[in-house]
């Protein structure tokens, strides 16, 4: 049993839950549905919370987390920030652009036979 000089006040946790999400970033070797998992996880907190950063400041939440991802992947989607209405469009967006990343090119065997002079 906690006792009340423990308890943390709901401003502090609020603080903590803010410092939390303005810090993390996505790990190199985890995915953007892991990293995304996290971000919406510390947001649904501070919702509870009562803070309302997710409702009222959506473009906020959506920069940030674009800012949050791999580099790689964030240089592809800041100019189309715009077009995210919502966290999750933005979280899809950049699950395809991983993808891509992820995805070796296409090779293609050109027949050289056909090239004059070879």
């Amino acid at each position: 049993m906690l006792r009340v000089g423990f308890a943390k006040s709901k401003e502090d946790k609020c603080r903590h839950l803010a410092s939390e999400l303005s810090a993390i970033t996505q790990d190199p070797v985890k995915s953007v549905e892991e990293f995304s998992f996290r971000y919406k996880k510390l947001l649904h907190q501070l919702q509870k919370l009562d803070e309302k950063i997710g409702k009222e400041c959506k473009t906020f939440v959506i920069l940030q987390f674009i800012s949050k991802v791999k580099p790689a992947n964030s240089q592809q989607l800041v100019i189309k920030t715009a077009e995210f209405s919502t966290l999750e469009k933005a979280v899809k967006a950049t699950c395809r652009v991983e993808l891509a990343f992820q995805t070796p090119p296409i090779v293609v065997n050109v027949n050289l036979s056909l090239v004059p002079g070879i």
